[in-house]
């Protein structure tokens, strides 16, 4: 983080274009070969939360979900 800081102001005092794209290519290439540190203890347990709802999932395609008896309070206008 240190070194975006570093670059921004690089880049804002920066005399010309050509010298700015070169400092954002600069710091591009610094990000991508920074490591991103160890941090033990930090797992969450993957799960998917849903808010309860009385409506069927929407797992088919739209045009045949129309077509089905929806277990719901939906009813098809004719």
């Amino acid at each position: 983080m240190g070194s975006v800081h570093q670059f921004s102001m690089a880049i804002a005092q920066a005399r010309s274009q050509q010298k700015q794209k070169q400092l954002v290519a600069q710091l591009l290439e610094i990000i991508a070969q920074e490591q991103v540190p160890d941090r033990p203890s930090r797992r969450e347990p993957r799960a998917v939360k849903r808010r309860p709802k009385s409506f069927q999932l929407l797992n088919r395609p739209r045009h045949s979900m129309r077509e089905l008896q929806h277990l719901s309070r939906y009813r098809k206008n004719s």
